[in-house]
């Protein structure tokens, strides 16, 4: 992104909303894709204005249609990401935001006719969205920080960015790990393996009680992070 064009779009956006309150900074391609499209409204014809107004209504009624409400209607392999994100921050609830719940996401083999839409629904071009989420519970912003850069390991096929102030009532909660699928007698016995560091062991009484949608075979960290907070937490 070219910031002399980037800041030259600003102040002609400002010229014609000179009430806006954004905060140019930090640039994004979002906000230069929001300016040009608002300086391009004041150039249309009326007849170009009605056939913007029908483009608007099939795009909207687009990322309607695949919009998601609630966990279950996120595909797998988003599911599968956002757990992988949700293994950075074990214990801490963050939800999945952003295009990925508004309908609005790209993926790498969808087609030309979606990438337009995008365009109508002012998002910036690229090959493939982010995994954007939030935090929802506190904590201090060191740990955040620490946390984030291990959730960008945890998912590092994929672009993954935390947002940090995130006003948007469009909101899902990844499940934690639900450790009340453990029997009493295996609470006592993963108590036992998570002392003596058998991770191994660990990893498979996950996946032989489905403590989470994931199945782990070979990464011992998120074992290590979610027995350790169920062990601080008494869940163990």
């Amino acid at each position: 992104m070219n910031l002399v064009d980037y800041e030259k779009r600003y102040h002609e956006f400002i010229l014609i909303c000179p009430n806006s309150n954004q905060n140019p900074y930090p640039a994004t391609p979002e906000k230069l894709s929001q300016w040009i499209f608002h300086l391009n409204s004041r150039n249309r014809t009326p007849a170009q204005e009605e056939i913007r107004k029908i483009k608007n209504i099939e795009a909207d009624t687009m990322k309607d249609h695949r919009c998601f409400k609630n966990w279950g209607q996120m595909p797998a392999y988003m599911r599968h990401i956002y757990l992988k994100i949700a293994d950075a921050f074990a214990g801490i609830q963050i939800a999945a935001v952003g295009s990925r719940i508004d309908g609005a996401y790209i993926e790498s083999w969808d087609g030309e006719e979606l990438r337009k839409y995008r365009k109508d629904w002012g998002k910036s071009e690229k090959i493939q969205s982010d995994y954007d989420f939030t935090v929802l519970d506190k904590i201090d912003i060191t740990l955040r920080s620490k946390r984030y850069n291990a959730a960008k390991a945890e998912a590092k096929e994929y672009e993954v960015d935390l947002l940090i102030m995130h006003l948007s009532k469009e909101k899902i909660n990844v499940p934690m790990w639900d450790f009340s699928k453990l029997p009493e007698f295996e609470k006592a016995n993963a108590r036992k393996l998570f002392e003596g560091q058998e991770w191994g062991s660990l990893m498979a009484l996950h996946n032989k009680y489905t403590l989470s949608e994931n199945y782990y075979c070979c990464n011992e960290l998120p074992i290590i992070r979610w027995f350790t907070w169920a062990a601080d937490t008494g869940l163990i």
